[in-house]
This record gives C-alpha cells, structure tokens and sequence, in this order.
C-alpha cells in the first residue's frame, strides 16, 4: 500500500493544469530595497504586497500590450501608490492598491473582491486566465507559536485538482522562505485550506479590453 505523501510532496497534476494567460516570464522578487510610503517604512519585512501588486501591474500591461512593463519597479510602484496613501495605515490596506491599479487600467482592466474559497481562485482562473490576488498565514514558515496571524500577500497564476501555483515575492513555504527562490511555488489543496486567510477575501482582476 503505497504510503500518503505530504504536502511538500505533492506536485501539480498536469493534465487538470491551467494557467493564466500569458505566462509570467520575468523576475518576481523583491529588491529588498527600503522606501517611505505616507511616512511608513517599508521594508522587505512588509513589502510583499507591494511587489505583489507590482506583478500584477507588470502582468496587465504585458496582457493589455501597452509595453512599459519593463519599466516597472518597487520604486516606481511605491511613488505611484504615494499618490492614494494618506497615512501609514493605507499603505498595507488593500483599497488602496486597487485604487492605483484601477486608476493605471480603468476601462481596461478591474479588480474585484470574492470570498476566500479554493473554488473561487479556480473559478476564476480557469475562466478568465487571469491573476488572484491573497494572503495566506505564514506563522508556520517563520514562527509556529505566534498567537497572531502572519499576513503575507501573494498571487495565484494557474491551478489544478491538486492545488494552486502562485508568485511569491519572498521564497518558498515549505522552505521556510529560505530559499529565496518564489517565482513559482505550488501550494496543495489541503495546504491553502488550512492556511489561507479566509477573513480577508481574494482580489480577482479582469481584462476587459484586450489588445488588438
């Protein structure tokens, strides 16, 4: 009888496989660079969801064709989102982050809030090959006897029956993000189940002008 793998075992199931489209070609990681948002430090500590946003925004205008992805940095993030972020508080609130992506792409792409289901970040890929952005609770990775959740941003890029592939701008789960290495990681069904913050929602962006 053949033994239950775990979780850091189990591999995408590749015939159930989709992806958004087009794949994510570039680097993902963070600079680890320091910046002052609203007169909030921002360091690596607490910019995965900046740099996950900033993947984002990469990815929609290499979907949308506009061409400046290559452009795009932390820095240059950073100093867009400084134009909606009044204090240090929005700077790690998600409104505000959408806000700036709204604003980028408004007519040409949205983002919109779901529940946190595993059904729901499938759904959505499979339907409009697109991202979804999450957060997950990493207190396992980095310190398993934290009371308090470890809020860390990441961004779904393709799913099958067996899980979910995501960018992660700091590294691997299962390495405990020690490998500095997250431009692909895949997280089993069971894993993100457990997880997931179900309290904070997904954010699923939608194209809704192609480029020609």
């Amino acid at each position: 009888m053949a033994r239950e793998l775990k979780e850091n075992e189990i591999k995408p199931d590749i015939p159930s496989y989709v992806s958004i489209t087009p794949w994510i070609t570039y680097d993902s990681q963070m600079d680890n660079l320091r910046f002052v948002v609203a007169k909030k430090n921002v360091v690596p500590s607490n910019q995965c969801q900046g740099t996950t946003y900033l993947n984002l925004v990469k990815w929609t205008d290499y979907k949308l064709g506009i061409g400046k992805y290559t452009e795009w940095t932390e820095e240059k993030y950073y100093k867009e989102l400084a134009r909606f972020t009044k204090t240090k508080s929005h700077v790690t609130e998600y409104k505000f982050h959408n806000m700036l992506f709204e604003d980028l792409f408004s007519g040409k792409a949205s983002i919109k809030s779901k529940k946190f289901t595993l059904e729901n970040i499938k759904d959505h890929i499979e339907e409009s090959k697109a991202p979804v952005i999450f957060s997950i609770d990493v207190r396992e990775a980095f310190n398993p006897k934290a009371k308090a959740e470890m809020g860390h941003v990441i961004m779904a890029v393709g799913k099958c029956n067996n899980g979910i592939s995501v960018h992660d701008p700091r590294g691997k789960f299962f390495a405990n993000y020690k490998d500095l290495d997250g431009n692909q990681v895949f997280f089993p069904n069971k894993t993100l189940d457990r997880i997931g913050r179900k309290s904070v929602g997904i954010y699923c962006v939608t194209i809704l002008k192609e480029k020609k």
